[in-house]
């Protein structure tokens, strides 16, 4: 295959879409589709068409009685099917999608207009770019990326104190096989990216293109570069309230290609596996990693209140909402970070590592 890893990942693609173009073509078809409520029965089937027949033949005292039985067979029936539903939930997501259907929201409706710095577009295509220049430049208005004036100092000594000299992180090459294991693994029911491949293809023919796909991950390693192809994501507008001409009030959700997870998951996984076994996470860091949640977090705060309240203090708490939080990450600070957990000093060229 190609040395650069850019025009490598292109031919890849290009072969992949002509095999599936030719054995498993797109074609679009009009599907009708109605889901039953699972908690509609018999019982309520037969009230309706009661209900119904005595309204057309225009009896209004069988019609009320039984239009109040139906409405109550529903409540009841409703009741009963959602305290066991969320009940015996398994996890948040199941949990949320019953909450969800007891307070459904209307659909993300294209809005009609956009108005952004003094200005108000119309043009569909105007729209989408409108909130593309936001999301897009949003963190770049709320912070800088200037690291001169931080203080590292603590960090620095927090981490020679962990790290000897010769410890520094090296990111080791994947093999076919845990290629193929991530392939097997994905959950088909996720949306694919702005490549247009679905989970379902890769996971049919991991077996195949695994050793394809190993050899392109191990390419970018080697070579100190991730694919431009796998840094573009597929990016919905999410309204969140308030006037829908405001894109503000619009969060971004970003698709990214499932090839691009595979070398990310890889990633992931070495520098998590590093930083936890040399204890280079702070102690009280919750946040994305095993075997801690919010839970932990609020357990440790409630711990240290009651603590003081034993000794007979006083606790005043301020909680702070950061609006964009995730959009006000720094990343020269991240950067700044891996340089001193000696990361980017694995590469030899490290004018070629792209960070987004």
């Amino acid at each position: 295959m190609e040395d650069d890893i850019d025009i490598a990942v292109d031919k890849w693609y290009e072969l992949f879409n002509q095999v599936i173009n030719k054995h498993a073509p797109m074609k679009t078809k009009r599907v009708k589709t109605f889901k039953q409520a699972e908690w509609f029965n018999e019982e309520i089937k037969n009230s309706i068409q009661y209900r119904n027949m005595y309204h057309s033949k225009k009896d209004w005292i069988n019609f009320k009685k039984w239009r109040n039985k139906t409405t109550s067979l529903i409540f009841n029936a409703k009741k009963e099917y959602y305290q066991n539903a969320i009940t015996s939930s398994k996890n948040s997501k199941e949990l949320w999608n019953h909450i969800k259907e007891l307070n459904p929201k209307e659909d993300n409706i294209f809005p009609p207009k956009m108005q952004y710095e003094n200005q108000t577009v119309y043009n569909n295509q105007d729209i989408v770019n409108t909130l593309n220049v936001h999301f897009s430049s949003v963190a770049e208005k709320l912070i800088g990326n200037n690291t001169s004036d931080m203080d590292f100092s603590m960090l620095q000594n927090f981490t020679s104190e962990k790290l000897k000299k010769t410890e520094n992180f090296h990111l080791k090459l994947i093999s076919i096989g845990e290629v193929c294991s991530q392939l097997k693994h994905l959950n088909i029911n996720k949306s694919a990216g702005l490549d247009g491949i679905g989970p379902k293809f890769l996971k049919l023919s991991a077996e195949i293109i695994s050793p394809s796909l190993t050899f392109l991950i191990n390419k970018s390693i080697t070579s100190n570069r991730f694919p431009q192809k796998l840094k573009l994501a597929r990016v919905t507008a999410i309204h969140k309230g308030g006037p829908r001409d405001i894109p503000s009030n619009y969060r971004p959700i970003s698709i990214l290609n499932t090839i691009s997870k595979i070398f990310e998951r890889h990633v992931c996984t070495q520098l998590y596996e590093f930083l936890n076994n040399k204890k280079l996470l702070h102690i009280a860091q919750s946040g994305f990693r095993q075997g801690h949640s919010c839970q932990t977090a609020l357990t440790k705060l409630i711990d240290e209140w009651l603590k003081y309240l034993d000794n007979g203090e006083i606790v005043g708490t301020v909680f702070l909402d950061f609006s964009k939080a995730f959009d006000l990450i720094n990343h020269a600070i991240l950067l700044e970070k891996l340089k001193i957990l000696s990361y980017r000093k694995t590469y030899n060229r490290l004018d070629k590592i792209i960070f987004v």
